[in-house]
């Protein structure tokens, strides 16, 4: 296990350093919280300091290396980061110390250069008297439009640690499913990579050495054969064709999925694919009953409740329905009725829906629901590979099944050929 070197502060604001094991940074700090001191700064004892992480010790007076600056300005703040600044808000908000203070603190350990910076705008923005949200939304490219309607609630309710604890929670959640997505799919990417890439290699490479042999014989040559010929004069004569036909495929692809009717689309087609539809569609389903709990909790309308939910849900085709929810609730009508019009929400949604409106425990019942979801998702993750496998074995078979039939069929037909001649 990595050992940390930290340096925290104590209720009394003094200076408090020492060593630490642990399995991250996060890990580490929530150690030290529970001490009942504040983490300041936490680096892990083996990393060594470079130019790249001195540019990260804040704006402080500490020298930066202007080489990193360009490419740590377009570096996009990492989820693991933006939980580390949440909790520890948190946790400078529950000890009392003032906001100023801990966002000085916060802008001086970031490890991100470019949170630092927005850190450091904040502090500022608050110190002229700006309210903290306010101060956040001046940043929306790190806090989304749900962190800051989130924040605004807490301020306007009194409960701002609360809602931060439940906002760090939510990005923790976050971060370990797309963690266990990444891992689940590691494996079929890998492998659907080395069946291309050995299928290109024998197309170009092993292929030609028969071909000669193939043409020679004044015969009829099978389908696959010719096929495989054809792929090979294709590749040969065409590769930089084809590597600029898939090159600005993958372009207008990515281009036309950032439009609003392309993005529509493509989520739509998403939820209705085979073997990852259902994970997507269940993922979705956890996020906004999660986000849902989390919003109505922090004192938010309904309709601003499902109008923030729909914004980070993740699919715009599901947006679009829980958009119109929200207007059906608008024109009178309680929220489970309008969901069971809708085919996305499954029957367990809006009866328990229906049965937390009915008793006034909404918020409860509707976490339940989440826990069932977040189950679900772990399931469905955890069975991903076991799904996909079937598909490659089918894959690969047909592949290793067509390179056969085009080496061995016509080695069978110049037989029978030679055969027949003596």
């Amino acid at each position: 296990m990595p050992q940390f070197f930290y340096r925290a502060r104590d209720r009394e604001n003094k200076l408090i350093t020492g060593h630490m094991d642990g399995t991250n940074r996060t890990d580490v700090a929530g150690r030290i919280e529970r001490q009942g001191y504040l983490p300041v700064f936490i680096q892990e004892k083996s990393a060594k300091p470079t130019a790249l992480t001195e540019a990260v010790k804040g704006p402080a007076g500490e020298s930066r290396d202007l080489s990193f600056a360009f490419l740590e300005k377009r570096k996009k703040v990492k989820g693991e980061d933006l939980l580390f600044f949440t909790r520890q808000l948190a946790t400078i908000i529950r000890a009392g110390i003032p906001i100023t203070t801990g966002l000085s603190l916060q802008a001086e350990q970031a490890k991100s250069p470019r949170l630092a910076k927005a850190i450091q705008d904040i502090l500022d923005r608050v110190k002229e008297g700006d309210p903290l949200s306010d101060a956040l939304a001046r940043h929306p490219e790190i806090f989304q439009n749900i962190y800051v309607q989130m924040v605004k609630a807490g301020e306007a309710s009194g409960k701002l640690e609360e809602v931060l604890n439940r906002i760090g929670s939510f990005l923790e959640y976050d971060i370990e499913t797309k963690k266990r997505i990444k891992t689940a799919t590691r494996y079929p990417k890998m492998v659907t990579g080395a069946l291309v890439g050995a299928f290109l290699f024998a197309v170009y490479f092993i292929f030609p050495k028969f071909m000669g042999m193939f043409l020679s014989f004044k015969i009829e040559l099978p389908l696959p054969t010719r096929m495989m010929i054809g792929l090979h004069h294709i590749f040969s004569a065409y590769w930089y064709l084809i590597f600029g036909i898939v090159g600005a495929a993958v372009g207008f692809f990515q281009w036309y999925v950032r439009t609003e009717s392309g993005r529509y689309q493509w989520d739509l087609v998403k939820i209705r694919m085979p073997v990852m539809g259902p994970v997507f569609l269940k993922i979705a389903m956890s996020r906004f009953t999660r986000m849902f709990v989390t919003l109505n909790r922090s004192g938010l309308p309904m309709l601003e409740t499902l109008d923030i939910s729909a914004a980070t849900i993740g699919n715009v085709y599901l947006s679009s329905i829980i958009l119109g929810v929200q207007q059906s609730v608008k024109d009178g009508g309680t929220l489970s009725e309008k969901m069971k019009d809708k085919t996305i929400f499954p029957p367990l949604v809006y009866q328990m829906f229906a049965v937390g409106e009915s008793s006034g425990t909404l918020d409860e019942i509707v976490e339940k629901v989440s826990e069932f979801y977040d189950k679900e998702v772990e399931d469905a993750i955890k069975n991903l590979s076991a799904l996909i496998e079937p598909i490659m074995i089918v894959a690969m078979g047909g592949m290793m099944l067509f390179l056969a039939l085009a080496i061995f069929m016509p080695m069978w037909d110049m037989t029978k050929f030679a055969q027949t001649k003596s």
